[in-house]
């Protein structure tokens, strides 16, 4: 199934404006809360549908664009930027120096995103019936944000804002909304709480706000345009012709993750200090990885660090695309900034879900399924300066 896709659903707004000030790459420290929805099911669906060819393809592609569009909307409409598509997951940005209004922004898309899915995510599929879940997590507080690279750029959420999010993602159960302390006390506070390891459990009575319209982003059709430098190289060329037009379709191929460690401390001391180390990290894995035909997808967050998401084989095909992953990733750990950043990498190869996913304001191409998730888990599983890969 091909989708067309144009260059401004490409990036997240505030890379965007950071851009166009002039103000060239570095570090930012802003006020406000972040928003972690992860999507669970999705993959087994995606992998009984690949059985049925195009077809699978298809149905796969309205399937996940439907629910990542959900996702995507309650974010936007209430004033939030989508930063990353981290396989199942949306990242997400509410800024504002105002703690309560922040939160309460963002505690509102997460209520949201719950309701839709308890409400909207059962289906019935030429392959059974899918039950959807999103785990959901806010934190809110100081945003570390770096801007990265020189042709090919990129940005990195972090510090230990960013690390209090994944923590509380990881607490949430499927249909769960877990909140920060922070999150907590700016909107109120929660009556009879539930914790969830060091957050609480946002109730289902939560009430969502009545006027969203105060709360749209201003000038959105105003908003700067996409520079080039914030688009993977291998999608230039088409978009310069008019437009993204990509197969989305079940492929073979080979993902992989890049993960440094040790920020946060370091983030919170010496922040120009560490930007430029995580720019030389991604000017190096962008430069090895164009070397050897592999696509840089994209950033992705973690605890106490940053992650780069890495495929061969998607979008283009290339052929050889294990041993091309294995150079890039071997040539990476092989840097010195490789021991000043603890990288530690893992990679996989098998079958993916790979094509255009989001929504009419903010989309990506990327690739998912168990192949990508089993990657994730061996970079994470990996000691500092280790590659893990399976056979």
């Amino acid at each position: 199934m091909t989708v067309r896709l144009s260059a401004p659903q490409l990036a997240p707004r505030i890379a965007r404006r950071w851009l166009a000030e002039g103000t060239g790459p570095g570090h930012r420290r802003i006020g406000g809360s972040l928003l972690f929805a992860d999507i669970s099911g999705y993959t087994r669906l995606s992998e009984r549908l690949a059985g049925r060819g195009r077809a699978g393809a298809e149905e796969a592609v309205t399937l996940i664009g439907g629910v990542l569009s959900a996702v995507t909307e309650a974010v936007e409409s209430r004033g939030g930027d989508v930063l990353t598509f981290a396989g199942d997951a949306v990242i997400a940005l509410f800024e504002g120096q105002d703690a309560p209004d922040s939160a309460g922004r963002a505690v509102d898309s997460a209520a949201a995103i719950r309701r839709w899915f308890d409400e909207r995510a059962r289906d019935t599929t030429t392959v059974g019936r899918v039950t959807l879940r999103a785990a959901v997590s806010v934190a809110t507080g100081a945003i570390d944000l770096v801007l990265v690279g020189e042709d090919e750029m990129g940005l990195f959420v972090t510090g230990p804002t960013t690390t209090e999010l994944v923590m509380l993602e990881r607490a949430a159960g499927g249909g769960e909304v877990v909140i920060g302390p922070r999150t907590a006390r700016a909107i109120g506070g929660i009556r009879r709480p539930v914790a969830r390891g060091e957050g609480t459990l946002l109730p289902r009575t939560h009430s969502l706000m009545a006027d969203l319209a105060a709360h749209e982003p201003e000038l959105r059709d105003v908003d700067p345009p996409v520079d080039p430098r914030l688009i993977p190289t291998p999608m230039r060329a088409a978009l310069a012709a008019g437009g993204l037009a990509l197969e989305s379709d079940h492929r073979l191929a080979t993902m992989a993750f890049v993960v440094a460690g040790g920020i946060d401390a370091r983030i919170a001391a010496a922040p120009a200090a560490v930007a430029a180390e995580l720019d030389v990290l991604h000017r190096l894995v962008s430069s090895t990885a164009a070397r050897h035909r592999v696509t840089l997808l994209g950033t992705d967050v973690t605890a106490d660090g940053v992650a780069l998401f890495l495929a061969a084989g998607a979008p283009v095909a290339t052929g050889n695309d294990e041993e091309r992953m294995l150079r890039t990733l071997r040539a990476v750990m092989s840097d010195p900034i490789a021991e000043r950043l603890q990288l530690r990498a893992g990679t996989n190869r098998g079958p993916v879900f790979a094509g255009i996913v989001g929504h009419r304001d903010r989309a990506t191409y990327s690739a998912m399924g168990d192949t990508t998730n089993l990657a994730a888990r061996l970079a994470f599983r990996a000691q500092p300066g280790e590659l893990l890969t399976t056979s």
